[in-house]
């Protein structure tokens, strides 16, 4: 399958899918799902891209070969979200402010190692998603790794992430500032470990809404594994439902699992409760949410994805001079609470 199948099962001319697959240019959040949703439907999978702006000069100090790769462990459709297209923007932005090229690959395939890492002509590596199998891993472990979002391997690499905590403590205090006093949050299940993260988010939620003195209750959403990797409007009615279900019934509701902002705001609707006016909602991303046409917005958290994305670039760069320095490095990124205009 080819680009061009996409753009014709998506609806959209050639130039609009290459925006979308390199993250460059102005995409509509719709615009950007219906383009992804075509490339699963007909499996094709992108090449890896060289991406490179402005003048090359001579390569900073520990490079040999003046490349960094950025590589998706959660494959294509992660790196074609809202967040992944901050993320890759924030990599080529530093990445070309220093005069490197970024490869960019996906580890869809369990069995394949990109082939430009795979011969070492890479200096080093940005990994987004979960780690891959023992397999790539090895691999992997032969350069500097920073991941990025995700915490990554137990063991190997330094992080650059949000500060997932932070995340949740911002939506609890917002909601007690706001004169709640019945908290309710939506995570993923706490063993779905490929998404640990919102755990982090929905337990800060729970500790700081009750040390403020409200009731919490915290619901996961479906534990089904087709639901999970995306079809998110079955998994929304069902939460929605034991929402509404509780007594007394909430006032607000916080998405910790970002990617089920959209389908629990519709969820809601459906019910007829109306997002916003009879129920307050946060979101636990606010780049999933920003080009959703939905009105009136919810409020949301700024992960500040691009800066993340530049962060693991100078992080990358840091190892590259300090390969002897044992310590791993983690560095987390201050999220911002983000009110839309009207609310508050």
């Amino acid at each position: 399958m080819s680009i061009q199948a996409t753009a014709a099962k998506a609806g959209v001319s050639i130039a609009t899918v290459s925006r979308v697959i390199n993250g460059n240019g102005k995409v509509s959040e719709e615009t950007a799902q219906r383009v992804m949703q075509a490339m699963h439907e007909i499996g094709y999978q992108p090449r890896p891209v060289l991406l490179r702006r402005g003048r090359k000069t001579s390569n900073p100090p520990g490079l040999l070969h003046g490349n960094i790769a950025l590589l998706w462990t959660a494959g294509v459709r992660a790196a074609l979200s809202a967040t992944g297209i901050g993320l890759m923007d924030g990599a080529t932005r530093a990445a070309a402010s220093h005069g490197l090229s970024l490869i960019v690959d996906y580890l869809s395939d369990p069995n394949r190692i990109p082939p430009i890492v795979q011969a070492g002509k890479v200096d080093g590596i940005l990994l987004q998603g979960p780690e891959p199998n023992e397999f790539i891993s090895s691999k992997l472990r032969e350069f500097p790794v920073v991941w990025m979002f995700y915490s990554g391997a137990d063991d190997w690499g330094d992080r650059v992430q949000p500060d997932h905590e932070r995340v949740g403590r911002l939506a609890a205090e917002y909601l007690l500032r706001q004169g709640h006093t019945h908290l309710t949050c939506v995570t993923y299940p706490a063993n779905y470990a490929q998404h640990s993260f919102w755990t982090i988010r929905a337990d800060a939620f729970r500790k700081f809404g009750t040390l403020g003195g409200a009731a919490v209750d915290v619901l996961e959403a479906s534990n089904d594994a087709q639901t999970l990797v995306g079809d998110f409007a079955e998994a929304a009615d069902d939460v929605v439902r034991r929402v509404l279900q509780l007594s007394p019934r909430p006032t607000c509701l916080f998405v910790a699992n970002s990617n089920m902002g959209i389908p629990i705001y519709h969820a809601l609707s459906r019910q007829g409760i109306r997002p916003m006016k009879d129920m307050i909602l946060i979101s636990g991303d606010q780049e999933e949410l920003l080009n959703s046409g939905l009105d009136p917005r919810p409020v949301t958290v700024d992960i500040r994805a691009t800066m993340i994305g530049q962060y693991a670039v100078e992080q990358l760069l840091w190892r590259l001079q300090h390969k002897d320095q044992p310590a791993r490095i983690c560095s987390l990124v201050e999220p911002m609470l983000v009110e839309p205009l009207g609310i508050g």
